[in-house]
């Protein structure tokens, strides 16, 4: 028997001890746990669409950890999320929204039966151990069913629903407000909605202009901080409606104005405003007076405006205005008063001030008698001859006119008043007011000078009317243009225009004091223009140019023709008649009256064809005596046929048939094909005779064809044997 030391027997005492607790720990039933996934997770659910969880209980660093490991956000209303334990830690949880106030929830869990059951049956022979251990640990436990899945209401935040109170609280419509009472009934400010509601609907009854809507609005706002207002607005409603039957039963300004001022918000407040408005044009039209058109349009119409549809509006305004207009020429009837200025002065006053006091006003008549001023106000300007009267003038005339330039394109009073005249006659001289500046502004597309501020010279646009133009002479007969207008800049004639009962005859530009351009008018249509350089014509130059060329171009027409050029005579023809045509064109072009150009144009043309006559004479000589050298070339050439008849005669005494080529032909005095010589006879009866085969040690076959083209290939061949 061997013997074990105490010391031995201690270790393995104490081995023995570590082994039976190892045993006994994981014999507890929280190291076996397969459903723990299952059994920790939880599903939240809440009327907030985007939320996040927080664990209150966790230190910053260990909370920081646990985010990077739980998803604990969603955005569409419902989160499932798995505890990694079922400690305090973890119980508590806080649901989180932007716009909600937090809410924390409080997890249960209950002991899982299973591992409870395990722990007691091992107890038994570990004496009750494994349940001690397992009661601290968390897997020992899992969630109560109602603490898995749960649905979560959150209130929305004080803040957020004052803010949003604040983004409608102007608006003037109700259902906003109820939408608001509706999504937030525990704001703050429900109070507040309800009132701004309810005083808008209130709003929206009176507008109706019914008793039955105020009844309607009484029946369902019982409970309304403006249940009162709407009581004394029914009240005053049935007074008012006695008095407006009162009012109406007097119809008169009077009674109507008096209603109004008692009750200035009654429903009948429209019909009010319009019986009144037309008591009050009964008046004006009865009267038929300037003051009293001027009292219904400042006080009633205009005022009332908002209570009449555009329609009727537009017609009562249009038939004051008729009135008026006549009102205002009766009160001043020029028949009765002496001095047509200082009367036409205060019309125009009078006009101006109802134009610029009621926009859109009509007056026509009265503003015709612009025409009537222009012409009284000419003897003025004419009278004005010098630029310090004219300048004090335009002072008068522009405070007894006011605005009278108000209507007018240019800014000079004198310049408006010579545009406006209609029967007056005269000269006027103006000082610094470029009245053709004016004068061309305002044309109609229909005026014959429209455009007529530029023209062209030398290919290039000019400006005629500038700001350099300090000086102008205008004449009217019988209130039109008529005479000679003029322009001046720097004491030197700029521009000229020539008119006859106001229509234009001619135009005429300058450059530098000189005459540059002049255009030509028939019945208001331009005609013809001429271009001027240092006084002389230089339209009329051009073809003058032209007639001369053509003069020398016949007169070496005619030298060609004596000399027999007849090729040379034609080209220069040709020559002549193309100038015939650009000087017509040019002509044409430029509208240049017809007695200057075509009897000239015509005799070259005349010229021009006694020119061809004599040509065509010349042409018929030269075929005469082509005709007779075609002769005598036929009558050589037979000639010299007959003599090559002959030579081929000779030649034919001299050779015989070749023995190995058809048709060829070698000479009798002893030399054959196959040595030297191979003649033939060619189309044209001549006999052609080439050196065409030697032997083939000089020569092959082919290089015989290719060097000698009259004999065949045949030939070929064979005399190369």
């Amino acid at each position: 028997m061997l013997y074990i030391s105490e010391k031995e027997t201690i270790k393995r005492l104490n081995c023995i001890h570590c082994l039976v607790i190892l045993f006994l720990f994981t014999s507890c039933a929280s190291y076996h746990y397969n459903k723990k996934r299952e059994n920790n997770t939880i599903s939240i659910s809440s009327n907030a669409k985007e939320f996040h969880l927080d664990f209150p209980k966790w230190s910053n660093t260990e909370y920081l950890d646990l985010n990077s490991s739980l998803p604990k956000s969603t955005s569409h209303g419902t989160l499932n999320l798995v505890l990694p334990k079922l400690n305090k830690r973890f119980q508590t949880i806080e649901i989180v929204s932007e716009k909600y106030d937090t809410k924390t929830i409080q997890l249960k869990k209950t002991v899982r039966i299973g591992a409870l059951a395990a722990d007691v049956g091992l107890g038994i022979f570990t004496a009750g151990i494994p349940v001690i251990v397992d009661v601290f640990r968390s897997d020992f436990y899992k969630l109560k069913k109602t603490s898995q899945k749960f649905y979560v209401e959150l209130d929305y935040k004080q803040s957020y629903m004052h803010s949003e109170f604040l983004a409608i609280k102007d608006s003037i419509n109700p259902e906003l407000f109820e939408d608001y009472i509706s999504f937030f009934p525990k704001s703050n400010d429900i109070q507040s909605a309800t009132d701004i509601k309810d005083s808008l609907e209130l709003s929206i009854a009176i507008k109706k202009e019914s008793e039955e809507a105020i009844d309607t609005y009484i029946s369902t706002h019982q409970s309304s901080n403006y249940l009162n207002s709407a009581k004394k607005i029914k009240t005053d409603m049935v007074v008012a409606r006695e008095a407006f039957v009162l009012a109406c039963g007097q119809n008169t300004v009077e009674s109507y104005e008096s209603f109004l001022s008692k009750f200035p918000i009654s429903i009948h407040n429209s019909d009010a405003h319009r019986k009144l408005t037309e008591a009050a044009e009964k008046i004006a039209l009865s009267k038929k007076m300037v003051v009293e058109f001027d009292k219904y349009l400042s006080n009633y119409l205009i005022p009332n405006k908002e209570y009449f549809t555009s329609n009727i509006y537009d017609q009562k305004f249009s038939l004051v205005s008729k009135e008026l207009d006549q009102a205002i020429i009766k009160e001043f009837d020029i028949t009765t008063n002496a001095n047509k200025y200082d009367v036409y002065s205060k019309l125009w006053k009078k006009f101006d001030d109802f134009a610029t006091r009621f926009e859109g006003i009509d007056l026509p008549k009265t503003y015709s008698y612009k025409a009537k001023i222009s012409d009284v106000v000419f003897k003025k300007i004419v009278e004005a001859n010098t630029e310090l009267k004219q300048n004090e003038l335009s002072a008068k005339l522009n405070y007894d006119f006011p605005n009278f330039r108000k209507y007018e394109s240019s800014d000079q009073i004198l310049v408006c008043m010579l545009n406006n005249v209609s029967a007056a006659s005269g000269t006027a001289k103006l000082f610094s007011s470029n009245f053709f500046r004016s004068y061309f502004d305002q044309m109609s597309e229909r005026d014959a000078l429209k455009g007529y501020d530029y023209f062209t010279y030398m290919g290039a646009e000019i400006e005629a009317i500038t700001d350099q133009i300090n000086f102008e002479e205008i004449t009217y007969l019988n209130g039109k243009l008529s005479g000679v207008l003029k322009a001046y800049e720097a004491g030197k004639t700029s521009l000229s225009i020539n008119m006859a009962n106001g229509l234009p005859k001619e135009i005429s530009y300058y450059r530098y004091g000189v005459l540059a351009k002049t255009i030509f008018f028939d019945a208001g249509n331009e005609s013809y223009n001429y271009e001027f350089s240092g006084g002389a014509n230089i339209t009329l130059q051009f073809i003058n140019d032209k007639f001369i060329q053509i003069t020398n171009l016949e007169k070496s027409i005619n030298q060609s023709i004596s000399s027999k050029d007849i090729e040379r005579a034609l080209n220069l023809c040709l020559e002549s008649n193309e100038l015939i045509d650009q000087i017509v064109e040019y002509a044409e072009k430029n509208r240049i009256p017809k007695d200057k150009w075509t009897n000239n144009v015509a005799t070259k043309l005349n010229n021009l064809n006694s020119i061809l006559g004599k040509i065509k004479k010349e042409e018929k000589k030269a075929e005469i005596i082509a005709q007779q050298q075609k002769k005598q070339r036929e009558l050589n050439y037979r000639k010299e046929l007959q003599k090559q008849d002959q030579k081929l005669n000779s030649l034919l005494n001299e050779i015989t048939s070749c023995y190995c080529c058809p048709q060829q032909f070698y000479r009798k005095n002893g030399w054959n094909c196959r040595d030297y010589d191979c003649t033939r006879l060619t189309d044209n009866g001549e006999i052609s005779s080439r050196y065409i085969a030697y032997t083939s040690m000089f020569y092959s076959p082919e290089q015989a064809v290719r060097e000698f083209k009259f004999c065949s290939k045949k030939c070929a061949l064979n005399c190369g044997n």
